[in-house]
């Protein structure tokens, strides 16, 4: 169009129009509906993180992880202090048993001691029965000990004393007697 084919009220209406136009708000929105209708132009972000099923099951694998992190780690602790615990125990039974061996074996020397004191005074049948318990005692303490450490020489020989003694005597203390037919 050509300003020399107007007539002058167009003129003058041309001359009034803006030179510059802001466009609606409408405008803007449907050029962007039809720019992402064509694939051109991609989805909204929104601020933040985007949760997404990916995203979410690595934090459910994450957190998983970290749950039997923290379970095998109790455990490891948890059964690490029982041990030692236990083994305290144990080392404290030792002991006892120690002492008590001691203790015993003690009470054991004091009783012998007094029987061999009041041998000369008592009747024979007393110290028989004294002498009898204490061979009694002696070999229940020897058979303990081969139990204890098989291979203790002393402890050994006296079992095998018992044992000899018992073959050249009966059961009952009487000689052993061949009856032949």
């Amino acid at each position: 169009m050509n300003d020399e084919n107007l007539t002058p009220d167009e003129r003058r209406a041309y001359a009034n129009l803006p030179r510059e136009s802001q466009p609606s708000d409408l405008l803007e929105e449907r050029t962007v509906q039809s720019l992402r209708a064509r694939g051109l132009l991609g989805s909204p972000r929104p601020a933040g993180l985007i949760l997404t099923t990916g995203w979410m099951a690595t934090a459910a694998a994450v957190v998983c992880a970290l749950l039997l992190g923290a379970f095998a780690l109790g455990q490891s602790l948890g059964s690490r202090q029982t041990a030692e615990a236990m083994l305290a125990m144990h080392q404290q039974d030792g002991e006892q048993a120690v002492n008590a061996v001691q203790q015993a074996g003690a009470v054991y020397l004091t009783a012998l001691s007094d029987l061999v004191q009041r041998a000369a005074s008592e009747p024979a049948e007393q110290r028989d029965q004294g002498r009898e318990a204490a061979l009694h005692s002696l070999y229940q303490v020897a058979d303990q000990m081969v139990r204890l450490a098989p291979d203790d020489p002393v402890a050994t020989r006296i079992l095998q004393a018992f044992e000899q003694a018992r073959n050249e005597t009966g059961q009952d203390g009487s000689e052993n007697q061949v009856i032949w037919f």
